[in-house]
């Protein structure tokens, strides 16, 4: 049997080290079904027994707190495999939100530079043009022009701060 701890606050709920919440209620033990949101993440409903309301929980944090305690401030919950279903105790830590999002980048799991940044004006082909046309002695100014965006743009890319 995998290891588990009550959930803090609601006492007739546990954590499993295998990343599951059950409840234990008239003597019956029953695994909660999570829910997943829009972000792939894993939601489950806790009801407090007294005030008879329903809270809902992110899974990960859930099973992150009953074996490590309250998540300190400013910290967030990674998942180390990168997959936000995987909620085992083993497969959770503490970090901060520049450390999640680093390994989030590392993992692949967070590419949204280049053309997939919705926020993006160009195409990979016309950062290259651009790259040429200053090697070939355009002026960062003309270019911005040419392309419509701002002569610092221009010196990121040319400086691959942006556009690596």
């Amino acid at each position: 049997m995998t290891s588990e701890k009550p959930i803090i606050g609601y006492s007739s709920y546990f954590a499993t080290a295998d990343g599951n919440v059950y409840s234990i209620r008239r003597g019956v033990r029953r695994v909660l079904k999570p829910l997943v949101n829009q972000n792939g993440y894993a939601r489950v409903f806790l009801y407090d027994g007294k005030a008879a309301t329903r809270k809902r929980f992110n899974l990960h944090r859930l099973i992150y707190e009953a074996f490590n305690g309250p998540i300190e401030c400013g910290l967030e919950i990674n998942h180390k495999d990168g997959n936000k279903l995987n909620n085992s105790i083993s497969n959770l830590e503490a970090c901060t939100r520049i450390e999640n999002m680093r390994h989030a980048k590392a993992m692949g799991l967070h590419d949204v530079g280049g053309e997939k940044n919705p926020a993006s004006m160009l195409k990979a082909y016309q950062v290259t043009q651009i790259r040429e046309l200053y090697k070939s002695g355009v002026t960062q100014v003309a270019i911005a022009k040419q392309f419509n965006i701002s002569q610092p743009h221009v010196s990121r890319i040319i400086l691959e701060q942006a556009w690596k």
